[in-house]
């Protein structure tokens, strides 16, 4: 079951979301997950449809939503403040919106996705039950010596980082001996894959299938 709609950010200021979800129980039942995309795609990014889906058909609730640039088409220097903005509403949309229920919330992010919602829980603005990267932007395209890692040690909770072997934004190295710093952290590599965890830019089922599996056990495990 997929729904679609807008959601207001601030006024005259709307975004478009997807639920999807199902009636049958399984593994991530009890849990939602807000998927935000990278800065160069929205929420129909390949990577995060399937994901919603496969994590929907085992029991869990995907919510993808877009930023505001993407839904405008247009950067604006209030840019982060409007991407901090738009994910904090999401947050509180699901939280109102499944409350009753007392399901836990897991953001989960692409790249971009991902500093927005680690920065908002490095701020103590949100409270998630736990955080999902999907791809860390840890340093510019190969370029190691800058390597921001100041939200990705802040972030206090479950976390659970997948990567790229051949991630030219994060190598898995450097997001490896970070994260061994944590105890909470647990580093995914998915092998022959680039920022985006596909091959070439293309995308198999073993991968949704690996991420799924990998989040699972976390969540099993660890919340």
């Amino acid at each position: 079951m997929s729904d679609k709609f807008l959601v207001e950010i601030e006024q005259n200021r709307h975004v478009s979301i997807k639920i999807d979800s199902s009636d049958k129980p399984g593994p991530l039942s009890g849990f939602i997950f807000l998927l935000a995309h990278g800065s160069s795609n929205d929420m129909n990014h390949p990577l995060l449809e399937n994901i919603a889906l496969f994590f929907a058909k085992n029991g869990g609730i995907a919510i993808r939503f877009n930023f505001l640039f993407r839904k405008e088409n247009v950067y604006t220097k209030s840019v982060k403040k409007d991407n901090a903005l738009t994910a904090y509403t999401i947050y509180k949309y699901a939280q109102k919106k499944y409350e009753s229920e007392k399901k836990k919330i897991i953001v989960c992010g692409k790249s971009l996705g991902a500093k927005v919602f680690g920065t908002l829980i490095k701020d103590k603005i949100l409270f998630p039950s736990g955080f999902i990267s999907l791809g860390y932007p840890l340093h510019a395209k190969n370029g190691f010596k800058n390597v921001k890692s100041d939200v990705p040690l802040s972030i206090d909770l479950p976390s659970l980082f997948f990567t790229g072997e051949n991630d030219e934004l994060c190598r898995y190295e450097l997001i490896k001996d970070l994260l061994q710093k944590k105890n909470n952290s647990k580093l995914i590599l998915i092998e022959n894959t680039d920022h985006g965890l596909s091959y070439n830019k293309s995308y198999t089922d073993e991968i949704f299938k690996i991420i799924l599996s990998c989040v699972i056990k976390w969540v099993n495990n660890c919340l």
